[in-house]
């Protein structure tokens, strides 16, 4: 198995599999309603539906610099604005799509392109694929959490 095949393999566990941390983000995302994805506990916390866009934006983002673009204003675009309870289902697919797109992509690559530095930053393209695999760790856990919140208090 090549460096690039681990972590796509990697990125994918945490994405749908059996991660040895937690449950995976998909089959978490799978239980969600729209209206669940739309609550929030308070108006300064971001809410699934919002948490979902900005993992699809970032996985988009990751997959532009494996191509070679810079993507500057990623972090201006960080957050997209709230969606509608309606597109749930298409936020998943979209998510879907972005994940797919992205193993695919990192699945290709070569030691010297997983060496090599990202455009426009400092660090290796190894290093940014580690960082797709905890970013969705780390919403995949808020979800989690904003899960147990409404089963709770919704």
């Amino acid at each position: 198995m090549t460096d690039a095949d681990r972590l796509a393999t990697e990125l994918d566990a945490v994405f749908s599999g059996e991660p040895w941390h937690a449950d995976a983000l998909r089959p978490i995302l799978a239980h969600i309603t729209a209206g669940q994805a739309a609550w929030r506990p308070e108006a300064a916390v971001h809410n699934t539906i919002e948490l979902v866009a900005h993992l699809v934006l970032w996985k988009r983002v990751v997959l532009a610099r494996l191509d070679g673009d810079p993507v500057g204003d990623a972090n201006d675009r960080d957050w997209p604005a709230e969606a509608a309870p309606i597109a749930w289902t298409g936020a998943l697919a979209g998510l879907d799509a972005a994940h797919l797109a992205l193993v695919t992509r990192i699945r290709s690559l070569t030691n010297a392109e997983l060496d090599a530095i990202v455009p426009g930053k400092s660090t290796p393209v190894r290093q940014m694929v580690h960082g797709a695999i905890y970013h969705d760790i780390y919403h995949a856990g808020q979800i989690r959490l904003l899960q147990r919140m409404h089963e709770e208090n919704g």
